[in-house]
């Protein structure tokens, strides 16, 4: 895989050729798509790319609300079937200038690449991806955050080809079930240079953006155009992902803790119906697991979360009510608990569990802090806090009562069955090339290469 570090990533911008060669090409027959070809015997697969490339417009543009994708000079949107090797595919701008720099968008247009090596299958999936860039592209090519160029365009495969909900999953959704504690805002740059982690995790946050237009959207991928709608702003990135998450959803603490709780059941009997798939790389990474007989314990997380992550420990055998409680010097906190066919979530540094049976309990970092607004791996490091879980058999006068203590001020809570969770209904900029802040150049054109390596 190539661009790993920002180094790399930054070096390969750089040195990137522009659009690929091109010796021919078809257009749609009504929306403005056009499909080039390397090699004449390529020439026949950009039927089909131009209708998955109409699919995509359709799905995302037309019906879940993506902004649509900006004119080029000759008002076409242009998809590449070139040489590129190792099977990947890549979203660029056209040119880094904002056309209309009075709309509230930071936006430009933009061309796909696709490796002319993609099979049939993987093709559609890859189309539908690389044209949700084209949609980012038309509302914010400044933000800095690579879980929501990756992930909501992930999410788009699914949105466009629920069929392909497999394939898609299959790729990227068991890196970020593995690593709970690396939140929202996380990647794989930075859990390798972290932890020496490999991972795509940022694709995997897939997981997030079906997660929030399934309870915030029409469950076909509003959600997403919500949430991109929420963080989109005119020049320098000053409305950060949260800020976006918050708008889609209403309380952004509320809605990660309700997502904190549903992944628990991921990959099992009792996935939730939009991401109804039994598998076991799906199924979330436990970090701690106990008896009733060993309670009173004290979990230490193996690796403290970050700004929007958890942390889970399980415990078998549960016959009476529990008291589970945050201990940290500071910060804002949850606590999920999910078993005996419920989940309950509290935005408190306490929880008190009536159920029996087996349980999984999570503790859910709410800080937000500058790692949303800078997007910087300096301030990411900085997020991550310090914390414990204690578990242990509630006394007669313990209640649970949410305290003060690292309680949010929206605080807000909730205890509810599983089948009670439905959808619901959810200064002026241009500037060229070299004069990009170096985030938005590796988001420009370098990440999205990090599919070259998708089998």
């Amino acid at each position: 895989m190539l661009c790993h570090t920002p180094a790399m990533a930054l070096l390969t911008w750089m040195s990137d050729p522009g659009r690929p060669p091109s010796i021919g090409s078809i257009d749609h027959e009504t929306l403005p798509l056009r499909c080039h070809w390397e090699r004449e015997e390529d020439s026949v697969r950009c039927s089909d790319i131009l209708t998955y490339a109409a699919d995509s417009w359709e799905q995302q543009v037309n019906e879940s609300g993506f902004q649509a994708p900006v004119p080029d000079s000759d008002a076409i949107v242009d998809l590449y079937l070139f040489d590129y090797g190792g099977g990947g595919a890549y979203a660029s701008c056209s040119t880094w200038n904002d056309p209309a720099p009075a709309d509230g968008l930071t936006s430009c247009a933009a061309y796909v690449a696709l490796d002319r090596q993609l099979s049939r299958q993987e093709m559609r999936t890859y189309v539908a991806h690389e044209f949700n860039h084209v949609l980012q592209y038309a509302t914010d090519y400044n933000e800095p955050t690579y879980p929501v160029w990756e992930g909501v365009a992930s999410a788009a495969e699914i949105w466009v080809y629920p069929e392909d909900v497999r394939i898609t999953a299959g790729y990227s959704f068991g890196d970020f079930q593995s690593a709970p504690w690396a939140g929202m805002l996380s990647d794989g740059y930075f859990l390798w240079e972290e932890h020496n982690l490999w991972s795509y995790y940022e694709y995997g946050t897939a997981i997030w953006a079906l997660h929030l237009d399934h309870h915030h959207g029409s469950g076909s991928g509003s959600g997403g155009a919500a949430l991109w709608d929420g963080l989109a702003q005119e020049g320098p990135n000053t409305v950060d992902v949260i800020d976006g998450y918050d708008a889609a959803t209403g309380d952004w603490r509320a809605a990660l803790l309700s997502l904190s709780a549903e992944r628990v059941l991921l990959g099992t009997d009792a996935a939730p119906s939009w991401l109804s798939l039994k598998a076991p790389y799906l199924e979330l990474s436990i970090d701690g697991e106990y008896t009733a007989d060993d309670l009173p314990a004290l979990h230490t997380p193996s690796t403290m979360p970050y700004s929007t992550g958890a942390v889970y420990a399980a415990v078998s055998g549960v016959q009476a009510p529990l008291m589970v409680t945050v201990e940290a010097d500071d910060g804002q906190w949850g606590i999920v608990a999910v078993g005996d066919g419920v989940q309950t979530w509290e935005a408190a540094t306490s929880l008190r569990w009536e159920g029996s049976g087996d349980v999984v309990f999570g503790v859910v970092n709410l800080n937000h802090d500058a790692v949303a607004q800078t997007g910087s791996w300096g301030a990411l490091r900085s997020s991550q806090r310090t914390v414990q879980l204690r578990i242990a058999v509630a006394e007669d006068d313990d209640t649970g009562t949410p305290d003060d203590t690292g309680t949010p001020d929206d605080d807000s809570s909730s205890g509810v069955q599983l089948s009670t969770h439905e959808p619901q209904a959810g200064c002026t900029c241009s500037t060229s090339k070299a004069q990009l802040p170096w985030t938005a150049l590796l988001v420009g054109v370098l990440v999205f290469r990090r599919r070259q390596d998708r089998r």
